[in-house]
């Protein structure tokens, strides 16, 4: 009863009616769905955002150890280039001159130049021999201090086999100084000549914060080196206040440069990283719900757009009748319909016939054009290849007077009577080489040591089905437009092979090359090719194809690919 009532109110309800129904069952289910997606989303985000963070500060860590990396290295170059390693002893002599000592320095800021020219953000080295005295750069304020030691405290400091390099942070982490022993490396002995104190700007750090996205101006950072502390915001960095943070997101790294060790602390306002989620989350469902909202709108003026013209249509056709209907097609169709589709099936009804038999019509009206095509083509190829054999037998009465004349007759019967008497579409590929060899035999008695033919072709693809002489014209054209046309000997090669479902089939010589041959004002070549590509389209559709590619006097390569049944 209940299956009843169903059916009969589908065949009674409208198509308009139907079409609205299930779009907004759709539409609801639709809802739904990208309401749990949101969900999902919002959380995958939240994780996202914390991979996100942590990528970055892990990038931003890896930038600053390569530039204290800078600062290491720059050691180890001084210690290698042999040049300054020459002026850093000369240097530590007292019997120099003040010209002589001037010429030195002056050397030695030449190659410290050099090994500084990748180095940006070092803004200053000082060089100092062991008497104290400044050898390059500028010497740095005395009042400039750093964690309380000023520069020339901290190469005071070093003792003379100190070869480890030590670091003073500015606390609000805009400059750090190095200092480190500059020995003699050219000496089996270690000796010290000098020392090194650079000068490296850190303000790149606050910069990359800034340009990171995940920083506020609430958020900083910490590195810790020994007992120094040097911050982003020196403020909130005291010991005792960040221990009774709360609210923050925080991250520590650890960097190793040498025997160095620095620990680095990201401080950020969890609020803030949250606050991205929650602005997405929201952006998302309130541009869902609009999406929602102007797509329902949008769908039902489509509907109503697309059910009219059925209505009109199906008016129109009502008043359409014909002589000859499908009476069994219209008894197993229900017509008792009161929706739009009733009425388009009934009307399509009184079409079907017609329709019939003009599809008939042109299927049968298209087979007999290919077949007269397909037969037309084939006759084409006769005449030509006539012509072309019985210039060959002239040729040889004219120019060998002997018995081999008999050898080409025989051949030339054989071809003519595989060609004239061909009443298949198709034969094998052994039938078809049989032809080849034949005509083979003529032209290698007429040319000679100029012609040398060779073919490859597997044993199972002997006993395959291929069109009928669609190999051979690829041979002729090979020995009119590659032997005939050179003196030097030619070579012609046919490979056929299985490759998967297609069977490949290739003819190579090493003539003048195929546009040649389409320039010489001869049409033979042209119209034997054009035939072998008509009848591979009628044959096979696109299935078959025909390529050629040539290298005059290297390879011209022609190459069939056909489907295997």
């Amino acid at each position: 009863m209940t299956q009843k009532k169903i059916s009969y109110f589908d065949a009674s309800m409208s198509y308009y009616k139907k079409v609205k129904l299930i779009f907004i069952t759709v539409f609801f289910v639709n809802a739904l769905f990208i309401t749990i997606l949101g969900i999902f989303i919002v959380q995958m985000l939240s994780v996202r955002t914390y991979q996100l963070t942590n990528e970055k500060l892990t990038m931003l860590t890896s930038d600053i150890s390569s530039q204290f990396d800078e600062l290491q290295t720059l050691t180890t170059e001084i210690n290698q280039n042999k040049e300054m390693q020459t002026y850093l002893a000369l240097a530590d002599s007292s019997d120099l001159t003040d010209i002589e000592r001037y010429k030195i320095n002056v050397q030695l800021q030449k190659s410290l130049n050099w090994l500084l020219v990748s180095k940006n953000n070092i803004k200053n080295v000082i060089v100092y021999n062991n008497n104290f005295d400044v050898l390059i750069g500028k010497n740095a304020d005395k009042n400039s201090a750093f964690q309380n030691f000023s520069a020339q405290d901290t190469i005071r400091e070093l003792a003379m086999d100190d070869n480890i390099g030590h670091w003073y942070f500015d606390q609000n982490m805009k400059e750090v100084v190095y200092v480190r022993n500059l020995y003699n490396t050219q000496t089996s002995t270690s000796r010290r000549v000098g020392m090194m104190v650079v000068y490296l700007n850190l303000t790149f750090i606050q910069e990359t914060l800034d340009s990171s996205g995940i920083f506020s101006n609430k958020d900083y950072l910490v590195l810790h080196y020994e007992n120094q502390l040097s911050s982003t915001n020196l403020k909130l960095a005291d010991k005792k206040t960040v221990l009774g943070i709360t609210g923050y997101f925080v991250q520590a790294r650890s960097i190793q440069i040498g025997h160095n060790i620095f620990t680095i602390n990201y401080y950020l306002l969890n609020q803030r990283l949250m606050l991205q989620v929650i602005q997405i989350a929201i952006v998302y469902f309130v541009v869902t719900l609009l999406l929602l909202f102007v797509g329902f709108r949008i769908v039902n003026i489509f509907i109503l757009k697309i059910v009219t013209p059925i209505n009109t249509l199906a008016k129109t056709m009502q008043g359409f009748t014909a002589e000859n209907d499908l009476a069994t097609l219209t008894d197993q169709l229900d017509l008792q319909r009161n929706d739009e589709i009733g009425v388009l099936n009934t009307s399509f009804n009184n079409l079907v016939n017609e329709i019939q038999e003009l599809i008939l019509y042109q299927y049968q009206a298209k087979i007999l054009h290919k077949e007269m095509e397909f037969k037309f083509l084939q006759a084409q190829l006769n005449p030509h290849f006539l012509y072309n054999t019985l210039n060959s037998i002239n040729w040889m009465a004219i120019n060998e007077n002997n018995m081999e004349i008999v050898e080409m007759v025989t051949a030339l019967t054989f071809l003519l009577r595989s060609k004239f008497e061909q009443q298949k579409e198709s034969h094998s590929i052994k039938e078809e080489l049989d032809i080849i060899d034949a005509y083979i035999l003529i032209q290698s008695i007429r040319f000679k040591n100029r012609l040398t033919y060779q073919q490859n072709i597997a044993d199972e693809v002997l006993t395959l089905q291929i069109p009928a002489l669609i190999i051979q014209p690829l041979i002729e054209n090979a020995v009119k437009y590659a032997v005939e046309k050179l003196d030097s000997p030619v070579q012609i090669d046919l490979k056929i092979k299985k490759i998967d479902d297609f069977l490949l089939i290739t003819v190579i010589d090493n003539g003048p090359g195929f546009e040649a041959s389409q320039n010489d004002g001869h049409q033979s070549s042209g119209i034997g090719i054009k035939n072998i590509r008509s009848r591979l389209k009628i044959i096979y559709d696109k299935q078959a194809s025909l390529s050629i590619h040539s290298e005059p006097l290297i390879e011209t390569k022609v190459e069939i690919i056909i489907p295997l049944d």
